[in-house]
């Protein structure tokens, strides 16, 4: 799945990671964009979530002003939702990269590379 942004009913969630600023408006949004990746992931699917044997690989890429450090931080939280979906499964390997744009200036942007079973 790539691309998951951080939007509620399609409205994007928008803002930048400045040091010092409070995390919790940006690991909301990070916590909105992983629900939305299991989404995609579910219809990619057919609609059973549990044919997903792996999740190897989280990329999240954190909206953030030069000077802000804490970028892993802010993907704590899609790796919390990770990990109540799939709890018989470990977290994948993980990149949080900071960008100076995203998509109508949301938070963050997430892709996941899982392993599915191919059975229909």
């Amino acid at each position: 799945m790539s691309g998951q942004t951080s939007r509620i009913d399609g409205h994007p969630l928008a803002g930048i990671c400045e040091e010092g600023r409070d995390l919790a408006p940006a690991r909301h949004a990070a916590t909105v964009a992983m629900l939305s990746t299991l989404a995609a992931l579910r219809t990619a699917c057919g609609g059973e979530l549990a044919r997903v044997q792996h999740v190897v690989r989280l990329r999240g890429f954190v909206r953030s002003a030069p000077g802000f450090g804490a970028h892993p931080r802010v993907l704590d939280a899609a790796s919390h939702v990770l990990a109540i979906g799939f709890p018989q499964l470990a977290l994948p390997a993980r990149s949080a990269i900071g960008v100076g744009s995203l998509p109508d200036g949301v938070w963050v942007e997430l892709e996941v590379d899982a392993v599915v079973d191919p059975a229909a």
